[in-house]
């Protein structure tokens, strides 16, 4: 796995992706997909949650770098 240099002031994307995960009480995942008009997507499983959650932070990422250009 390649990890990316950690800039200060911001959080890990891991961090990040944790945010927009949650466990529901049925077994199903949760995740709030903010560049989506706060969409929240349902899975079943925790493996594909934390990746569909991952490019969600990621895509958050890439929005707050471009308004900063």
């Amino acid at each position: 796995m390649v990890r990316m240099a950690h800039h200060p002031g911001r959080e890990p994307l891991d961090v990040a992706a944790a945010r927009l995960l949650t466990e529901n009480p049925n077994g199903t995942f949760s995740i709030r997909i903010p560049c989506e008009g706060n969409r929240i997507v349902t899975v079943s499983e925790k493996g594909n949650a934390r990746i569909i959650a991952m490019a969600a932070a990621a895509h958050l990422r890439l929005l707050e770098l471009e308004d900063k250009e």
